[in-house]
């Protein structure tokens, strides 16, 4: 957990799941080109990385793939991603903008709970699937950027709970068709939560509330 900055050589196509997990110190990081995969919680908890580049190479971020990097302020996802994993983003509470580019088609369960700072989020007309949570607990978050061309026929909402505070995530959006599929998990539904034990489960809500606890704080504070 001394780590600072490391640069992984030309060649590497893949890094194993949680391979910087807790290195607490690190604070940049350079991906070569051909990195294909950000793997499952392989920044997280990364707490002093302020910024990333990802290589065009990138096809996925992984579930947890930065979760709980707590400085992060900026990061630029390449045209080439097309999947968001669970809590990827979770609890990146610097975090005030992101790009989600063109190509990108799944956001996972939970992707940026927990972002406070997180001002703006665009969704591109590829998205086709938005996990349950997706941005639960962004309370900063003050527009959501829909071209007027978007498809809202083709896209599946997973979950009541996805949403923003008491709001839709699409708040603004009036007039969705009736074709629009929005999928409500109800109980004894299988759903992708299931591969969690109930340890890992009362883990993540203890964090969360934490988490919760610090921004009410801090609001007070204010």
């Amino acid at each position: 957990n001394k780590l600072k900055e490391i640069e992984i050589p030309n060649g590497v196509e893949e890094i194993g799941d949680g391979c910087f997990s807790e290195c607490y110190k690190l604070e940049e990081i350079n991906l070569p080109n051909g990195v294909e995969e950000i793997s499952d919680s392989c920044f997280s908890r990364c707490y002093n990385l302020e910024e990333i580049n990802l290589p065009n190479s990138v096809t996925k971020i992984g579930d947890f793939g930065f979760s709980e990097c707590y400085n992060l302020e900026k990061i630029e996802l390449p045209n080439s991603v097309t999947k968001i994993g669970r809590f990827a983003f979770l609890g990146c509470n610097k975090l005030k903008e992101i790009e989600i580019p063109e190509g990108v088609k799944e956001i996972g369960d939970s992707c940026f709970l927990g972002c406070y700072k997180l001002e703006e989020i665009n969704l591109p007309n590829s998205v086709t699937k938005i996990g349950a949570n997706a941005f639960e607990g962004c309370r900063g978050l003050r527009e959501l950027k829909i071209s007027e061309d978007f498809d809202f026929s083709k896209l599946i909402v997973l979950g009541s709970d996805a949403e923003i505070k008491d709001e839709s995530i699409f708040r603004e959006v009036t007039n969705l068709p009736e074709t629009t599929e929005i999928v409500r998990m109800k109980k004894n539904t299988k759903s992708e939560y299931d591969n969690f034990t109930r340890e890992e489960l009362i883990d993540e809500l203890l964090k969360v509330n934490s988490q919760l606890d610090e921004f009410k704080k801090e609001t007070t504070k204010e």
